[in-house]
């Protein structure tokens, strides 16, 4: 007698799933609902989703008693901890991706996000090349770097700027822009996160089984850095997906090498230093010259246009918006580098992990093992010589394109050591709760830090530029640091970075613009910058009137105006 498929039993386990995960958002998250991009749907009371998730589960009981009863009706070998399995890995996976849209921001300023969302918008109205008119009568020498924001860099030319981040995610960035509006940017990161979890699951269920890939999905979604990376407008999420489409058109049969090559170059084109990670995926390649020729041929058309958009921005086509290697390597952090990404990666994912990979390098497939190990290692050294220091958590981000495979192998690895000692039935339930337990750490890791409420933190970008936009004039010109770009961006207000103007310049630009009949404000974000302000006009601040006219949080604005012009002075200090 042929078994029956299945599909409605699963259906019913999957929407139990899904309904359970959608009363343990609001719970976990301090939310009266579900938020999903600007819209929220309302959870008021949370026992309703569990309600309807328990007659779910007791309906599918019931048709299984009813089909066990039932003559010549067999379900196709399907067991209760087949049901549970469904119903946990779909409720955890959800989960995590419905915490994932909680906690997405939607906003941009600073250097990294308003570089990339700018670097898009100017793609998409075709003038990645900017010029700054304001420089023609800016009283101080080199004018350009002073009228460059944050994210963006001098053209070559000298009068005109340029993005300074790889073009890959912005790239990705305008295609969704040009699709769906200004806004659409921002899910990038979100999707991208989606896009390793499918890839997570499909490569890990070729490998082994689909309970086994249902667990490495479950880690990987609740993953501390995977979480941070995908809710705001940064390109590792991205990166991180690029790589990992590569290693897994490689890896699951049949082999697509020209696939995982245009990966690979996405991925390099989104984060340069992945070009790090290919001995690993030259390794595992079939060796036949034919696959590595399909696997180049599968990079070129990436590279040809990377090098054409270098060439138009930098002037070269193998010089990038970083600059030379001179001003970003050295070799005098590199052992303080090394120790900051081992304490930080075992701080972050417990040192449970380095066992659990222990377990993986023993016993999962050999080729994963290899993309693995082999890309943490090749991956990790350029950062070592990073010229720039910092110990924190945040350093780990780094090596996100390297860290989901070898999640993979951990989990493949201590999956392979319960079914070994536990029996089939059990096992399924003892991989759910271990699952269950990693994210649960997982979560808490994260909630103890910044990323709950980076979305309040960069809403202040906005609210200041709003700010400027209903109370300045359409032609001012504001002096900021950190809210250089996104002023620009919200507020179509021209920004200086007083931090590269010359000591004894802002007198005179002052005075230069008033002549001018621009109006001329100072955008301060938080006391240090502040004092810094202070300090580093300290002779020019007896030339010029600064009155303080608002504050939006943290962010000070003053009026800056020639002496003659007004009475009194007050610096902005604190």
């Amino acid at each position: 007698m042929t078994p029956r498929r299945p599909w409605l039993d699963v259906g019913l386990e999957l929407a139990a799933g899904l309904t359970l995960a959608a009363g343990l958002v609001p719970l976990i998250t301090g939310g009266r609902g579900i938020a999903i991009g600007p819209w929220t749907i309302p959870v008021r009371e949370v026992w309703r989703p569990f309600t309807v998730a328990g007659a779910l589960l007791l309906f599918r009981l019931a048709r299984a008693r009813w089909l066990r009863r039932s003559a010549g009706r067999v379900c196709a070998g399907r067991t209760w901890t087949d049901a549970v399995a469904v119903v946990g890995f779909t409720c955890g996976i959800a989960a995590a991706v419905l915490v994932w849209t909680h906690l997405q921001v939607r906003f941009c300023g600073g250097l990294d996000s308003y570089g990339y969302v700018s670097a898009a918008r100017a793609i998409v109205s075709g003038e990645p090349v900017r010029r700054e008119p304001m420089i023609e009568w800016l009283p101080f020498s080199r004018p350009i770097e002073a009228a460059t924001p944050l994210g963006w860099i001098p053209a070559p030319s000298g009068d005109a700027i340029v993005p300074a981040y790889p073009l890959g995610f912005p790239m990705a960035m305008a295609a969704f822009i040009w699709v769906a509006g200004p806004g659409a940017a921002f899910y990038v990161p979100l999707l991208a996160g989606l896009g390793v979890l499918v890839l997570t699951y499909r490569l890990t269920h070729t490998l082994t089984d689909p309970t086994v890939a249902a667990v490495a999905t479950l880690v990987v979604a609740w993953n501390p850095v995977l979480t941070n990376m995908v809710v705001q407008p940064m390109s590792d999420a991205p990166a991180a997906f690029w790589y990992l489409l590569a290693v897994t058109t490689l890896l699951v049969p049949p082999a697509r090498p020209v696939m995982s090559g245009l990966g690979f170059a996405m991925a390099v084109w989104t984060r340069p230093l992945v070009l790090a990670l290919v001995p690993g995926l030259l390794w595992v390649m079939p060796r036949r010259r034919q696959t590595l020729f399909r696997f180049i041929a599968g990079t070129v058309p990436v590279f040809v246009a990377m090098a054409g958009m270098q060439w138009l921005l930098y002037g070269s086509p193998l010089r990038t918006g970083y600059g030379g290697t001179a001003g970003l390597f050295t070799t005098g952090n590199t052992w303080r580098h090394l120790l900051a990404f081992g304490k930080w990666t075992i701080v972050v994912h417990s040192p449970l992990f380095i066992v659990a990979l222990a377990a993986g390098i023993w016993r999962a497939p050999r080729r994963l093992v290899i993309v693995a190990v082999t890309g943490m290692v090749t991956g990790i050294v350029p950062y070592l010589f990073n010229l720039q220091y910092f110990d924190d958590w945040d350093l780990v981000r780094y090596t996100l394109p390297a860290l989901v495979p070898c999640v993979i192998v951990a989990t493949v690895g201590v999956a392979s050591l319960v079914r070994a000692y536990v029996p089939r039935p059990a096992s399924v339930v003892v991989l759910l709760c271990l699952a269950a337990a990693v994210a649960a750490g997982s979560f808490r890791f994260v909630a103890g830090q910044s990323t709950w409420q980076l979305g309040l933190q960069e809403s202040r970008y906005a609210l200041v530029a709003e700010w400027f936009r209903q109370h300045t004039p359409p032609d001012a010109i504001v002096l900021a640091d950190l809210h250089s770009g996104s002023l620009r961006l919200y507020a179509n207000r021209a920004t200086l970075r007083w931090v590269r103007m010359p000591p004894g310049s802002l007198a005179p630009t002052v005075t230069a613009g008033a002549r001018r009949g621009i109006a001329f404000y100072a955008a301060l974000d938080g006391d240090d910058e502040a004092r810094s302000f202070q300090r580093h006009f300290a002779i020019e601040l007896q030339g010029v009137v600064s009155e303080p006219v608002g504050r939006i949080r943290n962010t000070t604005v003053f009026r800056l105006s020639p002496q003659l012009d007004a009475g009194r002075r007050v610096s902005p200090g604190v």
